[in-house]
């Protein structure tokens, strides 16, 4: 943690003005995959000190170079943006890579986190199959929500 480091990924996350991620103090977010499997998502957070929507711009299936600090936010481990020269576009459109996995690698039966195996998919695309939404539950003041799931 607090090392300064420049990584290259594919925007996962959409960024439309409908869905564009804000934490609870208005720093903007995105999520980063490089490659497939285990332990290729980052998350993004942006500094305070730059507008809200500044990460907005960025498109899921955008490549970017982006430089920052590596630090834990809510006990993820996130990239932390810390002024506006430190994000360069590569390329765009690119095919998102997207890994199939089982919910009992995220969560027992009683939904506790599976970290030996839930922590390698943090920041990932992932997709889970064969499941049924039971609950919707917001949280936050509405601005998050948790999807209890069964397989």
């Amino acid at each position: 943690m607090g090392d300064t480091i420049s990584v290259r990924g594919v925007v996962v996350t959409p960024n439309d003005s409908n869905t564009f991620a804000l934490s609870g103090s208005g720093r903007g977010q995105v999520w980063l995959q490089n490659g497939r499997g285990a332990f290729s998502g980052l998350g993004v957070i942006q500094d305070t000190i730059l507008p809200a929507n500044y990460l907005q711009g960025y498109n899921s299936g955008d490549s970017i170079l982006i430089s920052g600090v590596v630090e834990e936010y809510e006990r993820e481990t996130y990239l932390r943006l810390f002024d506006s020269t430190t994000v360069s576009l590569i390329s765009t459109a690119n095919q998102l890579q997207i890994d199939t996995i089982s919910l009992c690698e995220l969560n027992d039966s009683l939904s506790v986190n599976q970290l030996p195996t839930g922590e390698q998919w943090e920041g990932s695309y992932i997709q889970l199959n064969d499941v049924v939404v039971k609950e919707v539950n917001f949280f936050a003041g509405g601005t998050r929500v948790i999807f209890v799931v069964e397989d």
